[in-house]
C-alpha cells in the first residue's frame, strides 16, 4: 500500500516506495524532532494511575497513563476511569474525555506545520456526526470527526475536510498531513484526499473527545503518531506496515 502526497515540501513527487519492512515510528524522532508515538497495544506503555504509578492494568481494567515512545516524555494521562485496556488497545468511553496531554495539564510542546498525525484505530459505536474520534490542539484544533453518516469519518480544519468510510469495528490507519491552508488524508495507505487548511499548530492531544470533553467517540486506540515534519512515502509505507502487524 503506497501514500503519496503531492506537497510544496517535496521537490518531486515521492512516487513508489522502494520495498520495506515495518518500521517502529519511534526511530523516526531523531535530532529534537518534536511528537509523540504511543502503541497501546504494548501493556507495559500503560498505567493504572494518571501519575504512570500503579502498573499495568489488566485486561478489561481502566487505563489512566500512556507513555510516549518516541523519548519526547509526552505523557497521555487521565484522573478519571474513561479509558479500558483491552487486548488489542485502549478504549474511549464515548461519554467522558479519553486521555490527553496539554499546557496546563502535561507537556505538549507546539508543533507548527507541517506536521503528520497517523492513527490506527477501530470505531466501536456511532456516537453522532461530529463526535471526536481525536482532537489535536487547543486554539481551532484539527479533529478527526465521525462523519455523515455511521461508519465515516472526516477531518476538520478550519472548515470540513474529505471524508473516508473505514466502517465501525473495523481496523484502519488514517494519516492526516496539515502544512498551511491544505490538510490531505488518507485511509489505509490509499489515494490521498485534499482539503482546506488553518495553519494552527499542534498544541495538544486529545483522544475519544473535544479539549473541553464533548462530543465523545467511543474509539479503540491501537496506535498513534503526530511528527512535525512529513514523512517520505517510504516511511509512510512502514509505518502503514507496523501498524497493521
Amino acid at each position: 500500500m503506497m501514500i503519496v502526497f503531492p506537497s510544496p515540501l517535496f521537490a518531486k513527487a515521492d512516487g513508489p516506495p522502494p520495498v520495506v519492512g515495518p518500521i517502529d515510528p519511534a526511530s523516526l524522532f531523531t535530532g529534537g524532532m518534536k511528537g509523540a508515538y504511543y502503541n497501546f497495544t504494548d501493556g507495559a506503555s500503560l498505567a493504572v494511575n494518571a501519575d504512570g504509578s500503579g502498573g499495568t492494568p489488566a485486561i478489561g481494567a481502566a487505563c489512566r497513563s500512556v507513555l510516549d515512545k518516541s523519548g519526547n516524555g509526552n505523557r497521555l494521562r487521565n484522573t478519571v476511569s474513561s479509558v479500558t485496556r483491552r487486548a488489542t488497545g485502549i478504549d474511549t468511553s464515548g461519554t467522558n474525555y479519553g486521555l490527553f496531554n496539554f499546557a496546563g495539564f502535561g507537556d505538549w510542546p507546539t508543533i507548527p506545520q507541517p506536521f503528520e498525525i497517523i492513527a490506527c484505530i477501530d470505531q466501536l459505536a456511532f456516537n453522532g456526526t461530529d463526535s471526536r474520534i481525536l482532537s489535536a490542539g487547543t486554539n481551532t484544533p484539527w479533529f478527526l470527526l465521525q462523519g455523515s453518516s455511521s461508519g465515516k469519518v472526516r477531518f476538520y480544519d478550519s472548515i470540513y475536510g474529505p471524508e473516508v468510510n473505514p466502517g465501525l469495528n473495523s481496523e484502519a490507519v488514517i494519516d492526516g498531513y496539515c502544512f498551511g491552508a491544505e490538510t490531505i488524508v488518507a485511509l489505509n495507505g490509499g489515494t490521498p484526499i485534499a482539503g482546506n487548511g488553518n495553519g494552527q499548530p499542534l498544541n495538544g492531544m486529545f483522544l475519544g473527545s473535544d479539549p473541553g470533553g464533548n462530543a465523545p467517540a467511543q474509539t479503540r486506540f491501537k496506535h498513534l503518531l503526530a511528527i512535525g515534519r512529513a514523512l517520505t512515502a517510504a516511511e509512510r509505507a512502514s509505518v502503514l506496515l507496523w501498524m497493521q502487524a
